[in-house]
């Protein structure tokens, strides 16, 4: 039973054969080479040749066989069958039996180097996926990202149950290193502490979980002394002793983690298992301590900036104050001495 990773939109766009395909794709993939013409028998009615020369360039160019030829676009088949020298309507018409076209895309594999997708590759393949899985679990990603390193391995790609199962496996792996790293560094006292974060105490309508994903309404010296309190709260919890370093877990992951815990809400973050529940908890709090430190150096600034405004703008009133007075003191003195002229 595969693992259910794709959405049926993502399942076909990485199964489906491209309905279109660029002109420089077409001169790459679809230029038939000698030794490709080698391997064709010329001898086989038309629909066969073109399904032979169809697993050449389609395993070339997508890293996947079989296919049968009506999937292919229709200027692949029109390039293919003018380089056989073949009608198209007629090689399209007369395809070949399912286990014939099989052998052709052995045929087809052998020529052009490629190897066999086989249960001793998968561990291989595991190894080399596992890093990308510490790093995101996204499914479709990790399985695009396995796709490429088929493709640039020259490993014909399985059947999508084959990979999902593969990727499935990785994640999980990924989350119980995860899941035993943190929780082996967390005693049962902060065990405790983190699970009371996910209660309301008593007069509150609010979890302490829920008030540290709030965020300022303002730059007050209100806000900033509750900004300074929460960061306060979480050094108490003494998250920063645990070691969230890349050798330990990757940086995008304690995003990851930090981001899922604060779009959770307070009663499906404690329906997790504890095992998952801790991790979560621990990345954000050490996320939400570097917010909140720096939302305290934001909001002291904007304060300071805020005074400064307000001095700047109170010299300038009384710099125009004073240059109002004084302007009258000239227009007098100019007054007084008109006077004095015209005595």
């Amino acid at each position: 039973m595969s693992a259910n990773i794709l959405t049926p939109e993502e399942r076909q766009r990485i199964t489906a054969v491209p309905t279109e395909i660029e002109h420089d794709d077409l001169a790459r993939f679809f230029t038939l080479t000698s030794a490709d013409l080698a391997i064709i028998d010329r001898r086989r009615k038309p629909g066969h040749q073109l399904d032979q020369a169809a697993h050449i360039c389609v395993l070339r160019w997508l890293g996947r066989s079989p296919v049968t030829i009506d999937q292919l676009p229709r200027h692949a088949c029109m390039t293919l069958s003018h380089q056989l020298g073949l009608p198209v309507i007629e090689s399209i018409s007369d395809p070949p039996a399912a286990r014939t076209s099989r052998l052709h895309a052995e045929r087809a594999r052998k020529s052009l180097c490629w190897h066999k997708y086989t249960q001793a590759k998968s561990q291989a393949l595991l190894n080399w996926l596992k890093p990308l899985a510490d790093e995101h679990d996204h499914g479709a990603g990790l399985l695009e990202d396995l796709c490429e390193h088929l493709y640039h391995e020259k490993i014909v790609r399985p059947g999508l149950a084959h990979l999902e199962r593969l990727v499935e496996t990785a994640r999980n792996l990924a989350r119980e290193r995860i899941a035993h790293t943190l929780n082996g560094q967390l005693s049962p006292t902060q065990k405790q502490q983190l699970d009371n974060l996910l209660k309301v105490p008593s007069g509150e309508s609010r979890s302490l979980l829920q008030r540290l994903k709030e965020t300022p309404p303002s730059a007050s010296g209100n806000e900033l002394v509750e900004a300074l309190q929460k960061v306060e709260m979480i050094r108490d919890l003494g998250i920063d002793q645990v070691d969230l370093s890349a050798d330990q877990i990757h940086p995008n992951r304690v995003k990851l983690l930090a981001r899922r815990a604060k779009q959770r809400t307070n009663w499906l973050t404690a329906k997790l298992q504890p095992a998952t529940r801790y991790p979560l908890l621990v990345c954000f709090l050490d996320q939400n301590q570097r917010d909140w430190t720096d939302m305290t150096v934001k909001i002291h600034n904007d304060i300071l900036a805020h005074i400064f405004k307000r001095a700047r703008d109170r010299r300038d009133d009384e710099v125009k104050a004073q240059g109002k007075r004084l302007n009258d003191k000239v227009l007098l003195l100019g007054k007084l001495g008109r006077v004095i002229l015209d005595v």
